[in-house]
C-alpha cells in the first residue's frame, strides 16, 4: 500500500511526428507484434495507432521491441477477437519530439463513466442492469498564461490541425501514462482580479489512455 502526492509530476505535448506508416499484419497477444514496412521506430518510443481494430484504436503505446518490419507495444492488448477482427490494421507514427506542458494548476479528468441499460423481464418482477456504453472523456488543464512559452503554438497548431495528437503524464514516482486525444485551448486568458490569468487546455481523449 502508498500514499503519493502528484507533486513533481511533469506533462508533455507531442509537438513532432514520424509520418503514417501502413500497418500490414498484427498478431493476437497482450503486447500484440506489427508489421509496417519501412517504419523506422526505436524501442520506448511512443507511438498512436489508428485502426479498426477497437481494443488499439485512438491509443498510444510505449515500442518494447523492434525487429525489421516488426515492432511490438507493450499493453496494446489483442487477444478479444470480437473486438479486433478484420484487416483494417490501419497506420501507426512515432513521436519524435516533445514540449513541456509547464506551469500547470491544475489536471482533471471528466466523463468516462460505464453506462446502463435498464429492462425488466415480463415474468421476472425485477429490473436489471447490463452494462452500454462509457461517456467520452475530457481532460482538463488549466496553466498560467504565458505567450512566450512554446507550448501554446503546438497546442494552438495541433488544435487548427484537427488530428489526433500524443501527450505524456510522467508521475512522480517514474510512472508513465500516455494518451491519444484532440486538442483545444482557450485563445484568452482568464481575467479574475487578484488572480494569475490563466488558460485551458481541453484534450478530448479517443481511447484508453496506457500506463506503464
Amino acid at each position: 500500500m502508498a500514499y503519493q502526492l502528484p507533486n513533481g509530476s511533469t506533462f508533455d505535448f507531442a509537438s513532432g511526428y514520424t509520418p503514417f506508416f501502413t500497418i500490414t499484419a498484427i498478431t493476437r497477444s497482450a503486447n500484440a507484434m506489427f508489421t509496417a514496412a519501412g517504419h523506422n521506430l526505436k524501442v520506448n518510443q511512443i507511438v498512436m495507432i489508428q485502426s479498426g481494430w477497437w481494443d488499439i484504436d485512438g491509443r498510444a503505446f510505449k515500442v518494447s521491441s523492434v525487429s525489421g518490419m516488426t515492432f511490438t507495444l507493450a499493453g496494446a492488448d489483442t487477444t478479444d477477437t470480437k473486438r479486433n477482427s478484420g484487416t483494417n490494421f490501419g497506420k501507426v507514427r512515432g513521436v519524435t519530439t516533445w514540449v513541456p506542458v509547464s506551469q500547470i494548476l491544475g489536471l482533471n479528468l471528466s466523463g468516462g463513466e460505464q453506462q446502463y441499460t435498464t429492462y425488466s423481464p415480463s415474468r421476472s418482477g425485477k429490473e436489471v442492469s447490463r452494462p452500454t456504453t462509457k461517456t467520452g472523456a475530457v481532460m482538463t488543464i488549466e496553466l498560467a498564461d504565458d505567450k512566450t512559452l512554446p507550448l501554446f503554438a503546438t497546442i494552438e497548431a495541433a488544435s487548427r490541425s484537427g488530428e489526433v495528437q500524443v501527450q505524456r503524464l510522467t508521475l512522480i514516482n517514474s510512472d508513465l501514462i500516455v494518451y491519444a486525444s484532440l486538442a483545444s485551448i482557450t485563445k484568452t486568458p482568464k481575467l479574475q482580479r487578484d488572480q494569475l490569468m490563466t488558460r485551458t487546455i481541453t484534450l478530448a481523449l479517443q481511447g484508453d489512455n496506457t500506463r506503464y
